[in-house]
Formats: C-alpha cells, sequence, structure tokens
C-alpha cells in the first residue's frame, strides 16, 4: 500500500515529474537546431532547409513516383496531384532535417546498415507491387530485387517505362528506410535521457490500474449569475502583476490581408447558360425517375460534355461515396437523379443507375487487439509473445468478450478504449497490408489471426460486414473562368497594394471595394502556410513592420495583399490583452467562494452511511452523478478533470462521504462506492513487458516533442505551391 501513501500526499507527482524531463529535454535538444529566421528565397529550387536546397527535380521525381504509386499499385483512380506534392514536400523536408540533425551528432547510415534493413524490415511500397497470384508477399522475389532489380525486370520483361518506376520505387523505399534508420538513433539519443527508474515505472503502473467508482454532488458556478459578482480593474490589475509568468508568450507577427478568391463573373456564367441551358431546363423539367434518366442517356451521347464521372468503374461502396452525396444517395432507390450538388469546387446532376447488396468491393469493421513485439528482441522473447497471441486468438474464438480482451492486452491505446474498434474498412483504408488483407478476407463474426505486421501481432474480429454498392454517372455544368476574369482579379490586387503603398490604410479599401480585411492570429512559425500560402509566411517573416507585400497568387487562384501590421517581442502579454480572461478567472473564483456556505450546509443533512440522493430534501435542485473506473488522471462526467476531487477520491475508504471539496468549477460531495488499487502479484508479472512499452512510448514521445521543436527553429524556404 505504499503508493497509496504517496497518492495521498500528490496524486500527480509522477506526472510531473515526467513533464519535467520532457520539458528539459526539449530545452537541452532545442539549442542544438539551426535557428530560424532570416528567410532567403532562391526561385532557383523548390526550396531549402537551413540552407540545403531542395531541387525542382527531386520534387518533381518523388511526386511522380507517390502519384504513380497510388495509381498503379493502389488502384486509386482520382489521386489529387497536389495532395502528393505536399506528400512529396514533407518527405524531401523530414529527409534534412533528420540528416542534419544526424549530422550534428555523428549519426550516419552505412550502406551494409542499409541493405541489412531493407532485407529484414521490406518497406511497404515494394510489398504492395511484389506480391505473387494470390496476393501473398514473396520474400524471394524481393530479396532478387533489392541484389538485382535490373536482372529481375529484364527477366520479368516489364516495359521500359514501367522499369524505370519500379526502379524509382526502389530508391524511394532505400530512403524511407534510410530515414527509418536515423529516426532509430536519434530516438534512442533522445530517449536516452528519459528516466528510467524502477520507483517511476512502478507510479506510472499504479497509476493506471488504480480506479474509483461512487457518486457525487457538484455545485457548479453556473448556479450564480454573473451579475451578482464583481471585479475590479484593480484586482484583475493585482492578479495580473503577481501572475505575469502565466501570461508569457512567443514573440510573433500579424497580419492584416484582402484575399479575392476567383469566381466566374456574369459574362463567363452567360456564355455556360447559352451553351448547356437547354440541357439544363430539361433536367429541371424532368419530373420522374425514367424522364431523368433518359436525358441522361441524351447527355452521355453529347459532345458538348467532357466531364463525366464514376462511368465504368462498377459499384462504389457507400463510404467511397463523396460526402456530398453519402447521406442523399444510400437513401435513394435507382434510378434517380440528384443535383444541382457541390463537389470539390464544381457543380453536378449525380445519376444513381443501380445498386447492389452483394457486388461491391468487400468491407467489414474490425476489432483488433496488438501485441507489440520489437523485430530485434532475441528469440525467447519473441516466441513469448506470439505464444500470447495465440492463446488470446483461442480465448476469443472460445466466446471470451474480446473487447474485455483487447482493453486489458492490446497495445494500441487510441483503440483499446472503445474495445478495440478500428472501424470500417475498404481495400483504400490506410493500415498496413498483412492487416487490410488478413480483415478483407474474413467474414462477419469471424476472428484471425495471429497477423504479424511491422507492429507487431494483430488478433482480429470481424464485428459487420458490407457489400452494398452504388453505381453512378454524373455530368458537371461548370462555369470556366475567363482569362479576361483572371486578369481583372490580378488588376485589383495591384490596386489594393497601390493604394497601401501611398498610405491608405487597409479599412478604408476595403470599405471602398466591399471586401473583408482579414487579421492573422499572432504568427509565432515562419515553417507553416499562412492562408494556404507558403509565400505570404515567408513574407511575414522577413519584413519590416508596416511593410506591403507583393501580389500574391494562391494555388487555387486566390489573390492575397498583405501589410505586417504586429511584431510582437517574446515576454509577458500586455494588462489590456489578457483583462477579459483573468476578469473571468476572478469571477469564477469568487462564484465558487459563495458556494461555500451551500455546500457546508448539505453536507451537513448527511449522517454517516446516508445515500447523496438524501441531500435534495434540502435542496431538490442538487444533481448528482455516477462516476465508475476513474483513474486518478480520469475525468468525471459533466466536469471533465478536476484535480482537487480526485486527490479528494484517492484518499477515501469505500462507503466514505467527503467534507465539501472546493475544486476550480465548484464545490463537491462525493460517495466513495469502490477502491481498485494496482495488485503487486499482478505487477510481477507484468512488469517485463509494461515496464518495455512504457519507456519505449515515453522515448517515442520525447523524440517527436524533439524533432518538432527542431523543425521549428529550422529555416525552411518553400518557392513552389505558393
Amino acid at each position: 500500500m505504499a503508493f497509496m501513501e504517496k497518492l495521498r500526499h500528490n496524486v500527480f507527482g509522477v506526472f510531473g515529474t515526467i513533464l519535467l524531463f520532457i520539458i528539459l529535454i526539449v530545452m537541452v535538444w532545442g539549442d542544438a537546431s539551426q535557428g530560424g529566421g532570416g528567410a532567403y528565397l532562391n526561385e532557383n529550387y523548390a526550396g531549402s532547409v537551413n540552407g540545403e536546397n531542395i531541387s525542382y527535380d527531386d520534387l518533381s521525381e518523388m511526386t511522380e513516383v507517390l502519384t504513380q504509386y497510388e495509381q498503379d499499385i493502389q488502384g486509386k483512380t482520382d489521386v489529387d496531384r497536389d495532395q502528393m506534392q505536399e506528400q512529396a514536400w514533407q518527405f524531401l523536408e523530414y529527409e534534412q532535417l533528420f540528416l542534419q540533425a544526424a549530422a550534428e551528432h555523428g549519426i550516419t547510415v552505412t550502406d551494409d546498415q542499409l541493405r541489412d534493413h531493407m532485407y529484414l524490415f521490406p518497406g511497404q511500397r515494394l510489398q504492395a507491387f511484389l506480391r505473387d497470384s494470390a496476393g501473398q508477399f514473396n520474400k524471394g522475389i524481393y530479396d532478387q530485387f533489392l541484389s538485382d532489380p535490373d536482372g529481375v525486370l529484364a527477366g520479368s520483361q516489364v516495359p521500359p517505362e514501367r522499369a524505370s518506376f519500379f526502379k524509382a520505387l526502389l530508391r524511394l523505399s532505400e530512403r524511407e528506410a534510410r530515414m527509418q534508420i536515423l529516426q532509430s538513433q536519434l530516438s534512442e539519443l533522445t530517449g536516452a535521457l528519459y528516466p528510467t527508474s524502477p520507483t517511476l515505472l512502478r507510479e506510472q503502473y499504479d497509476m493506471k490500474n488504480t480506479n474509483a467508482s461512487g457518486s457525487f454532488i457538484h455545485l457548479g458556478t453556473n448556479l450564480i449569475p454573473d451579475a451578482d459578482v464583481q471585479v475590479s480593474d484593480e484586482e484583475a490589475k493585482a492578479y495580473y502583476d503577481s501572475h505575469q509568468l502565466m501570461y508569457k508568450r512567443e514573440a510573433s507577427r500579424s497580419l492584416r490581408y484582402i484575399m479575392l478568391r476567383l469566381g466566374p463573373s456574369e459574362k463567363d456564367s452567360a456564355k455556360v447558360q447559352s451553351k448547356f441551358g437547354k440541357y439544363i431546363r430539361a433536367m429541371e423539367g424532368a419530373n420522374t425517375p425514367e424522364a431523368q434518366d433518359s436525358v441522361f442517356n441524351e447527355l452521355a451521347g453529347s459532345s458538348d460534355f467532357t466531364t463525366q464521372k464514376y462511368t465504368g468503374v462498377g459499384f462504389v461502396h457507400e463510404r467511397e461515396l463523396p460526402v456530398e452525396i453519402q447521406d442523399t444517395i444510400t437513401k435513394l432507390t435507382a434510378p434517380a437523379v440528384i443535383g444541382p450538388v457541390r463537389m470539390a469546387g464544381k457543380t453536378y446532376y449525380v445519376n444513381l443507375m443501380e445498386t447492389t447488396d452483394s457486388e461491391a468491393k468487400n468491407t467489414v469493421r474490425a476489432q483488433h487487439i496488438l501485441l507489440r513485439m520489437d523485430p530485434k528482441a532475441d528469440s525467447l522473447v519473441q516466441d513469448s509473445v506470439k505464444a500470447l497471441a495465440e492463446d488470446l486468438l483461442a480465448r476469443a474464438k472460445g466466446g471470451a468478450d474480446f473487447a474485455a480482451l483487447a482493453k486489458e492486452y492490446s497495445a494500441d491505446s487510441v483503440s483499446a478504449v472503445d474495445g478495440g474498434d478500428v472501424g470500417w474498412i475498404t481495400d483504400t483504408t490506410q493500415f498496413v497490408p498483412e492487416f487490410k488483407e488478413a480483415a478483407l478476407k474474413a467474414s462477419n463474426g469471424d476472428v484471425v489471426g495471429p497477423v504479424q505486421t511491422i507492429y507487431g501481432y494483430h488478433i482480429i474480429k470481424i464485428t459487420d460486414q458490407n457489400r452494398k454498392g452504388y453505381k453512378l454517372r454524373a455530368f458537371s455544368f461548370d462555369v470556366e473562368v475567363s482569362s479576361a476574369t483572371r486578369n481583372r482579379l490580378a488588376r485589383q490586387g495591384g490596386e489594393i497594394r497601390t493604394r497601401l503603398l501611398d498610405g491608405e490604410n487597409f479599412d478604408s479599401i476595403g470599405s471602398s471595394m466591399g471586401t473583408r480585411v482579414i487579421d492573422s492570429p499572432p504568427l509565432t512559425n515562419p515553417n507553416n502556410a499562412v492562408a494556404s500560402s507558403w509565400k505570404l509566411a515567408a513574407f511575414a517573416f522577413s519584413s519590416d513592420l508596416n511593410a506591403v507585400s507583393e501580389v500574391i497568387r494562391t494555388k487555387d487562384d486566390a489573390v492575397i495583399v498583405a501589410q505586417l501590421s504586429a511584431v510582437t517581442p517574446a515576454g509577458p502579454a500586455p494588462f489590456d490583452d489578457v483583462k477579459e480572461e483573468i476578469t473571468a478567472l476572478l469571477k469564477n473564483r469568487k462564484k465558487v467562494e459563495m458556494l461555500k456556505g451551500k455546500a457546508e450546509q448539505i453536507r451537513a443533512s448527511l449522517a454517516a452511511g446516508d445515500p447523496l440522493t438524501k441531500a435534495q430534501s434540502v435542496d431538490s435542485t442538487i444533481s448528482i452523478r455516477d462516476f465508475a473506473s476513474v483513474t486518478p488522471v480520469g475525468s468525471f462526467p459533466d466536469v471533465g478533470q478536476e484535480f482537487a476531487l480526485s486527490a479528494t477520491i484517492f484518499k477515501m475508504k469505500p462507503g466514505e462521504t467527503s467534507q465539501p471539496v472546493k475544486g476550480e468549477r465548484g464545490y463537491y460531495i462525493v460517495r466513495l462506492d469502490s477502491l481498485t488499487v494496482a495488485d503487486d502479484a499482478k505487477y510481477a508479472t507484468e512488469k517485463g513487458e509494461f515496464n518495455k512499452q512504457t519507456l519505449a512510448q515515453q522515448r517515442q514521445q520525447v523524440f517527436y516533442r524533439w524533432i518538432d521543436d527542431y523543425r521549428n527553429k529550422s529555416t525552411i524556404i518553400r518557392n513552389w505551391g505558393q
């Protein structure tokens, strides 16, 4: 029971210790980064990371490989190239960050390390395309491909253009493998600072496995009207003066800007109405499904239309339907037509041609239990993890509560709280291939496994299945924006810029043009886009106060003109900026004090052993909330986290009723029904795996915090996608 004694003294001490270590690590390692600011734009390159240029050729090649991979290997028919280019940039950016951080600390990856890693841990992209006719990954061909890619491709008589793609995919997989090795080594370096104290680990175990159930009365501050509480400016200022560290803020910059979005003019719209008017009128006049279907057949035979979606792709599962039409389409009986409807920036009429309950691609809903396993662990450890996975599989197949098993054993903490539920899975869902393949081959009610992936062993249960699909065709009647309209927008942007340079203020310009002036939030990092524009972010951090930007065109053809409106140094926020926040805080505290007398009166009405409901005889408006299995850092119904409430509960004994507890959100009176304390014997059996997983998770969190801080302090320039 030593843990309970510590808990009574400081419920949150262990987590404060952990947080302190994380802050220390970020501070120590943050000093090693390059430092931000000083944007240097070299338009001959796609961008740079701390002065290391990234070429347009590299960005273009990476974008092409990712796009072709999604189309040819993943089978996607509508790949967003802009999204692929953004993914390509993110990869190249983090590749440079990892390489630079590794170089600073003497970390390198040898050719032998890279080769061994790729042989031992096949990359997901290469696994996806090196599958046999049964869809199984062929490790033998993979090994041959690594050692002699040209020979394997020549022997397979792959066309030259496909061979080039496969070799580009191999180069990408090598770069991804290098980053994985660097991440692992950097993670070990940062994680080495994380404490490995057995006492700390035991306290974390106890925190996770200690819980309480009961009920409480909550006298919330909402019971007192705002008008009954006054806070003077002097009180607010006195609080501010003694708590300035709480209102410390980072150095930041702010922008004011006008964004002119590209849209069709009346003349542009008139052209479309003239060309497509008869079809639009015919569609509007078709009052039956048959008549609407007839109009679509006429449209399909017309040469006027070039935009057709979903034609000839077979049945589309409802979860693959655009979200804008998903709810409507699933309630219709074919044939039917909906429209006009806006999707992805265009206007469509959509024809539901046919539905099926059995011919669409298989889609399943699944739960899983994940047992993590380090591939580098010795065979004894690997065998024990696999044995546990097989035992859990047998228990699940034997009728054991799968959700309960997931909550107890699964290392996937996100899904474990929901009984292992991972939602619906289709062939396009982003799961590791082995997991997705096993799930989609199973039927409703099946329990399959153990399935080994890069994360460990999975036990999978299928809880629902759906093969319902919809065959659609759609036509767009969108108005095309003419070059005259684009030129007019550019001239308006130039006019705004000229007027700003001549000294006119933004509000006057916005009012005269009938255009909204936008104030940005405080910007603290030049590496994040502003209004979807990296060029605008670069302007904000490379300009002087009141500077006016060039006319900036975004990737969706909007036009922006901005002015740097504020440069704020680091330090406490001015009192006037936080006065309202402080006033609300002090008003809330006064309300809590005003509730003290009522709380004491209610508590006095309760004798030992009385249920809390007896207090309702004193005040019938009292509400009582039950709580179940709440941990020391858990949340309470309708309250959330309340530290004073938690601290009180874990000092009590079952059957006790507390005295009034003063919290941040009011007063509480608690009755504790049960208290479960972590068991020494159970910890002895689980200690090894718990300590291993906890240290791995905490060290990984430290690494991600560190690399995020490293990125924020780096100088990252983007010259594309402005």
